[in-house]
């Protein structure tokens, strides 16, 4: 784009002009978001579920706990009303269900989605897990899970571990962390 702004030279645009660290997040992120969605568009044998859109919490008055198709639905969106409130993601059985139903196939150790949380209010929203669902901080002391007010948090949910009914006690495990 040449403007006498920018003097004559044109400036290049897309993934080449892209290399400065917000470049890098960016690109980073949009390869999150694709790889979230290959569970949908590959492997699987035709029945696909119905996920909405996004879902709309709408104004968060305590803590509320997610369905696994809300938060396979990649975007919740909530007003929380006070202070910092909390946003129960579903248990680790429920999202390796729905990954095996989703997929066709079995879930595996490594699959996992892309989820967004947003704040629509001034107050913060802060995710935690079900049973089964841990956070994995990346050494921040816990920090990362709380989405700020007027802003979005993009997370990463992975399966860490299955079920495995020749094991005594063993179930199924989640891990989630903020990638954005």
């Amino acid at each position: 784009m040449a403007t006498r702004a920018f003097g004559s030279a044109k400036r290049p645009i897309g993934r080449a002009h892209r290399t400065d660290i917000l470049g890098d997040a960016v690109t980073d992120l949009r390869n999150d978001i694709e790889e979230a969605f290959q569970i949908r568009e590959n492997e699987h044998d035709g029945n696909l579920l119905t996920v909405p859109a996004h879902t709309a919490l709408g104004a968060v008055t305590g803590t509320v706990t997610l369905s696994v198709l809300e938060v396979a639905s990649g975007l919740a969106a909530g007003t929380p009303d006070a202070g910092t409130r909390t946003v129960t993601l579903p248990t680790a059985s429920e999202l390796v269900a729905y990954i095996g139903q989703a997929s066709g196939r079995s879930a595996k150790v490594g699959d996992g989605f892309v989820f967004v949380l947003r704040s629509l209010g001034s107050h913060n929203l802060a995710l935690a897990g079900g049973t089964g669902i841990t956070e994995n901080d990346l050494g921040s002391g816990g920090t990362l899970a709380t989405v700020i007010g007027g802003t979005a948090g993009t997370f990463k949910l992975r399966v860490t571990q299955l079920l495995d009914p020749a094991v005594p006690m063993s179930v199924d495990a989640v891990e989630f962390f903020r990638v954005a």
